[in-house]
């Protein structure tokens, strides 16, 4: 957010936004593949690509952060729980 002046006056706030980015969807890093599946599911993929996250409120932020971490433990357990699955198969075979 940046005040604009007019004639050195204050004259209230408004956004000033680089251009945005074109961005490849199919070729992301997994964090970044997940923001732009979470913006997606959340209806906000077509404001992201057309104005880009900065044109997002900060609930709207939240809930995609909220909603990653909440996936990222998700991926964690279940990756743990399929270690001790594969090392319990191991010691029977063994």
């Amino acid at each position: 957010m940046a005040i604009l002046l007019i004639n050195g006056n204050r004259k209230g706030y408004g956004h000033f936004m680089s251009k945005a980015k074109k961005v490849d969807l199919k070729n992301l890093e997994p964090e970044e593949q997940l923001k732009y599946e979470i913006a997606e599911e959340l209806g906000l993929l077509d404001k992201v690509v057309a104005e880009g996250w900065k044109s997002l409120s900060a609930k709207e932020t939240g809930r995609i952060g909220g909603l990653m971490t909440k996936k990222k433990k998700e991926m964690q357990a279940k990756l743990q729980k399929d270690n001790e699955e594969r090392e319990l198969l191991i010691e029977e075979l063994l």
